[in-house]
């Protein structure tokens, strides 16, 4: 019988109790075909306009998203495990992958689930205010999205629109990165730190 992992052991750092669990348990065909069967959820997985997606931290600490370009779920599970077994085994780390993490991808799933969940007026008004968010940040990192960036963007808007408009504008750039939270697509909110204006 082996000695259990240290807590400071390289694996340890990596997964969390919960991660290394379902490590173990979808590395077994049999137990991973079940859970897909049975229709379960999975830490790590998730869709975005019908292609999966996966979501892991690397040995960096570094959190990745990554498309799989695939529209089964099946495959998706089997490149999270791919992804893991490398990240377990220390065998990531030299292929350092880039994630295209950009502020307009969050915002145009923000806008299509704001046109089937909201009223018309309400997801018209949405694009309207989208638009001059994508001229600012647009093709930023959302890493980038500093609250000092945010800051810099009111002041400037206050030269041409009210408060009470920039106040809905950043107050939608709120919601967007709530909602790519939600998604375990983003760890933080910079607008969490930006008050509004009084109006």
């Amino acid at each position: 019988k082996s000695a259990p992992l240290p807590y400071s052991s390289p694996i340890n750092r990596v997964l969390c109790h919960t991660e290394m669990r379902e490590f173990f348990l979808l590395n077994s065909p049999e137990i991973s075909g079940t859970l897909l069967a049975k229709g379960d959820g999975m830490r790590g997985l998730y869709e975005r306009n019908g292609i999966w997606w996966i979501s892991y931290t690397d040995g960096n600490g570094r959190h990745r998203r990554e498309s799989t370009g695939t529209r089964s779920k099946a495959a998706a599970v089997r490149a999270l495990e791919k992804r893991r077994t490398e990240i377990f085994e220390g065998k990531f780390f030299d292929k350092q992958q880039t994630d295209r993490d950009v502020f307009s991808d969050h915002v145009a799933g923000y806008l299509k689930w704001s046109k089937g969940a909201k009223a018309l007026r309400t997801y018209i008004r949405d694009t309207q205010l989208a638009a001059h968010l994508l001229k600012a940040f647009g093709e930023l990192p959302t890493s980038k999205i500093t609250p000092g960036r945010i800051e810099a963007y009111r002041q400037m808007r206050l030269e041409k629109v009210s408060s009470t408009t920039v106040n809905r504008e950043v107050g939608l750039m709120r919601h967007i990165f709530n909602r790519a939270i939600v998604r375990d697509e983003v760890k933080v909110n910079p607008v969490s730190k930006i008050k509004n204006y009084a109006e």
